[in-house]
């Protein structure tokens, strides 16, 4: 059986040209996303702290302030941590893509398949949920939204998968 791999990226871009903008799109989300955790990691101790406990006055909710406002912080480091692992692996690729360094192209596709399978994960426990609570709605609209989003992202990783073959040295893995 022989696996289909595309020739091009969204029908008019070759794979390089579609995997450099891919790596673009991916680079340029990544910094924003890196930007915006250093922002609120900037912020002082005391902001997080009198946000926990406007929300636990607001939802009639007992929250530990200082906990809350540890977990808080903790959670967007996390966030700002990955993003910048992401911003090195979109780097690479592009980097990988204009020397024709096929092995720098490997961090960003484990990444994204790592990705992938958590997202097929979240659309499973989100459909679980919406069949659970008996909301025939929300499990439609949970497949309305997952399934092409999905299947838009299983494409993309195929361009730069195809990308990554299309070099001299390659190794085939599938």
């Amino acid at each position: 059986m022989k696996t289909w791999y595309p020739r091009g990226c969204c029908c008019c871009f070759s794979l390089r040209v579609g995997t450099l903008i891919l790596g673009s799109l991916s680079l340029f989300g990544s910094v924003l996303v890196l930007l915006s955790s250093l922002r609120f990691v900037a912020r002082s101790y005391e902001d997080f702290r009198a946000a926990c406990i406007h929300v636990s006055q607001e939802r009639q909710v007992n929250l530990d302030p200082d906990s809350c406002a540890i977990l808080v912080r903790i959670t967007i480091a996390f966030d700002g941590i990955m993003a910048a692992v992401s911003t090195l692996f979109s780097i690479l690729l592009v980097a990988g893509v204009n020397a024709r360094k096929e092995r720098w192209m490997l961090p960003y596709l484990a990444l994204q398949v790592k990705g992938y399978c958590l997202t097929v994960l979240v659309f499973v426990l989100l459909l679980i949920i919406a069949i659970y609570t008996g909301s025939a709605i929300g499990a439609l609209v949970t497949i309305l939204v997952c399934v092409p989003v999905m299947l838009i992202l299983s494409y993309f990783i195929m361009v730069v998968y195809a990308c990554y073959r299309e070099t001299d040295d390659a190794p085939c893995f599938l």
